[in-house]
């Protein structure tokens, strides 16, 4: 299984990597996944990627393309449980703490992305993409 976390600038992103302190970053990043995929016993580590534009970011390939955003009225959950076979791949979005920008959203949705809404409460920036990771493992656990 190919599983990658991958950072991404946005118009509201607060913190920035600098290109001096890039690789220390991301090697940071992948011994903390790694930790964390061992400590669950995973099968696979998945990597880190990035820092990378947005708009670059949409242009990677995926099977199925979601960008979680506030004002979203499709929920994440309903999303995968309406689909009639498992997607080959999967791509997230999660946005910085200021959320994405309309015209991000925008950008997303021009290049195939489906607007999904984690729920009511609006989730910070480290904790959504642990919700995605929870929700995606508990659809995936119902297919076997």
């Amino acid at each position: 299984m190919n599983s990658a976390f991958i950072l991404v600038e946005t118009e509201r992103s607060i913190a920035k990597i600098t290109k001096d302190k890039e690789a220390s970053k991301l090697l940071r990043y992948q011994k903390i996944i790694k930790n964390a995929a061992m400590q669950s016993k995973r099968d696979f580590i998945p990597q880190v990627l990035g820092p990378m534009a947005l708009k670059d970011a949409l242009l990677l390939p995926s099977t199925l393309k979601l960008m979680a955003h506030e004002k979203a009225t499709l929920p994440f959950a309903k999303m995968l449980l309406d689909l009639k076979e498992e997607p080959a791949t999967l791509s997230v979005l999660v946005g910085p703490e200021g959320g994405f920008s309309e015209s991000e959203v925008k950008l997303a949705e021009d290049a195939g992305y489906h607007i999904i809404s984690f729920g009511k409460t609006i989730l910070r920036s480290e904790t959504a993409p642990l919700y995605a990771l929870s929700v995606i493992n508990n659809y995936k656990e119902g297919l076997k």
